[in-house]
């Protein structure tokens, strides 16, 4: 299991009970932030894997969705490395192989992975407000035509990410 610490606000979103995950204070090198956010009235969550930094963005997410939210995790992380790099069919049999699933966590203090999430999500919205004025464009379909700061992830991570 990934732990996946998230801010309190998708916790309260996804109305997960803590009581039943232990506390991680420090976060280990596979570990994830996530962040709710809303845009084009809908509600997204983004994804940042601490060590590469990498992140994905899922749209349109329901309250519902915390019971499948495994699986939205792996299909999000596999279209964006598809999207991005073109992961073959091995490296995806792999990651799919290799994920146990997520264990979620409140926000941890590593401020970096907090901080850089939080700039993310006003990089997104700033860049379509650009892009788009006047011709107004969902980020949704922006996110999906472009590649926004993944180019430097560097493939050779696929085999770590669920270690």
């Amino acid at each position: 299991m990934i732990p996946l610490f998230c801010f309190k606000s998708l916790l309260n979103f996804l109305n997960v009970d803590l009581s039943t995950t232990n506390e991680i204070l420090h976060p280990k090198i596979n570990s994830w932030t996530a962040h709710l956010f809303r845009t084009d009235n809908k509600n997204c969550i983004i994804f940042l894997h601490h060590k590469s930094h990498f992140y994905f963005v899922i749209f349109g997410v329901k309250k519902d969705d915390y019971t499948k939210l495994n699986e939205l995790f792996l299909e999000g992380l596999i279209t964006e490395l598809k999207k991005c790099f073109s992961i073959n069919s091995f490296q995806e049999n792999l990651l799919r192989s290799k994920f146990k699933g997520i264990q979620i966590h409140p926000k941890s203090n590593y401020n970096i992975a907090n901080n850089y999430i939080s700039s993310l999500i006003t990089t997104l919205k700033g860049i379509q407000s650009l892009e788009n004025y006047g011709n107004e464009v969902p980020l949704e379909e922006y996110y999906e035509k472009h590649n926004i700061f993944n180019e430097d992830w560097i493939l050779k991570e696929l085999d770590n990410l669920f270690n």
